[in-house]
């Protein structure tokens, strides 16, 4: 089901700003987590919801047996796709990489392969550039 669910998914954000993050299946329960480079609002997600359960009945699921929730990833989600990073450059980041470090900073610049991260601040500013492959986990701070 997960995967009818992502296709339907990719079809009804086809030429729109919105992108899928994540589909999470479990039971009676289905999560679906959206997003937009400008973000997602309220109405994003209810037409989202409807066209999902449109489509779902269409190819014979019974709808009533789930419970549909279409969201926003949030804040503390990591960040898991180059357009993730690419919507966050300019945001503060906290990054754990494969070595155990954490690293603070601003995500200052981001390419396919790797991304750039200013550490400190004032007459201490660093730039680190961390290749994707190094890195365990992103998540957008305060």
């Amino acid at each position: 089901m997960k995967t009818e669910i992502e296709e339907i998914l990719a079809e009804e954000t086809a030429g729109t700003p919105l992108y899928l993050v994540e589909v999470e299946v479990s039971n009676q329960h289905i999560d679906v987590y959206l997003d937009a480079d400008g973000g997602v609002n309220l109405e994003d997600c209810a037409k989202t919801n409807r066209k999902l359960h449109e489509r779902l009945e269409e190819k014979g699921f019974d709808t009533g047996k789930f419970i549909i929730d279409v969201s926003s990833p949030g804040i503390e989600r990591p960040l898991q796709s180059l357009r993730d990073y690419k919507k966050n450059v300019g945001r503060k980041l906290e990054i754990k990489i494969q070595d155990g470090k954490l690293l603070k900073g601003v995500l200052v610049f981001v390419n396919d392969h790797q991304l750039m991260l200013k550490i400190g601040a004032g007459h201490k500013v660093k730039n680190e550039i961390l290749n994707f492959n190094d890195i365990i986990e992103a998540i957008v701070t305060i």
